[in-house]
């Protein structure tokens, strides 16, 4: 440094210049140029999560629909509306196999009990394309317009990226038009009213997030209904507990669903909600009092 340099420095700390606004040092100058065009380290990590998420659920989904009368695509859909026609006509909605004694879980197996009724009769009536298409479309939307409401920050988008990166399996639950998307959903719209998670009770494998308005008291109005319909239901609840017990096989039992992959989905909505950007409230001028009359 030049005695110049010291000259000048001297002379604006003397006036009451910030050391911010001074002129910085050539060296640090020379250091800093080559960086201002580089962007900022969390658009890297946003891109390269969001890169391996889209490629692995591309090749997910390619192979989901790679097949004859494309594959996966509302598969469970179908499944559980001609489970509900067939209770609809008067015979069963549990296949007798899963009544008789223990049996493996291959896919085709109903597990949901019979309060999930009240979901799958509304959309037997609305035919072969406009039911599944609605029956994905509406907890799809529902989900999203939340999620966008809370204008996650990074650290959100790059959590929800690492779920979906890490479990790419995830959205194989929307093509086939599984009724999880449903709790997903339900989660979404919990994190603005928290008794909404009462109605998770229709899939009670994933009780964790029916849980989440516990301290309301619309959700225990809620879920009393749930307790009552149980009882008015009784056939078809004893029927869903006795499939439940016999089934054997990996994942089977009341928390069949609590696995990894299938907690992916209904915690996208959760970490959008933890991670949501919260308005700053504009601070308020003081006030300051009137200058007293001259006297």
């Amino acid at each position: 440094m030049t005695w110049a340099s010291r000259g000048r420095r001297i002379s604006a700390l003397l006036a009451g210049e910030p050391a911010s606004q001074q002129a910085p040092p050539a060296a640090n100058e020379a250091a800093v140029r080559p960086l201002r065009g580089l962007p900022p380290l969390r658009i890297v990590i946003v891109a390269v999560l969001a890169l391996f998420a889209v490629v692995e659920c591309a090749i997910v989904l390619w192979k989901a629909l790679d097949a004859p009368g494309f594959g996966l695509l509302a598969r469970d859909f179908d499944l559980y509306m001609d489970a509900t026609r067939r209770w609809l006509a008067g015979g069963p909605f549990y296949n007798p196999e899963q009544l008789a004694g223990p049996y493996d879980l291959p896919w085709g197996q109903i597990f949901y009990p019979p309060q999930a009724l009240g979901l799958f009769v509304p959309f037997t009536l609305l035919g072969p394309i406009l039911g599944p298409v609605l029956f994905i479309a509406i907890p799809a939307l529902i989900t999203v317009a939340v999620i966008w409401s809370y204008r996650p920050g990074f650290w959100a988008w790059a959590a929800i990226l690492l779920v979906i990166a890490l479990h790419p399996d995830a959205p194989l639950i929307w093509i086939a038009g599984t009724p999880t998307i449903w709790v997903v959903a339900l989660v979404a719209l919990a994190t603005r009213w928290s008794w909404v998670s009462a109605f998770v009770w229709f899939k009670p494998s994933v009780f964790p997030f029916a849980l989440i308005g516990i301290r309301d008291r619309r959700w225990w109005i809620v879920t009393g209904g749930f307790a009552l319909s149980a009882v008015l239901l009784w056939p078809l609840m004893s029927q869903w507990i006795t499939s439940v017990v016999n089934a054997r096989g990996d994942n089977s039992g009341v928390l069949y669903s609590l696995t990894p992959t299938a907690l992916a989905d209904p915690l996208i909505p959760l970490l959008a909600w933890i991670g949501r950007r919260r308005e700053i409230a504009p601070s308020r001028p003081r006030e300051t009092a009137p200058p007293s009359p001259a006297r």
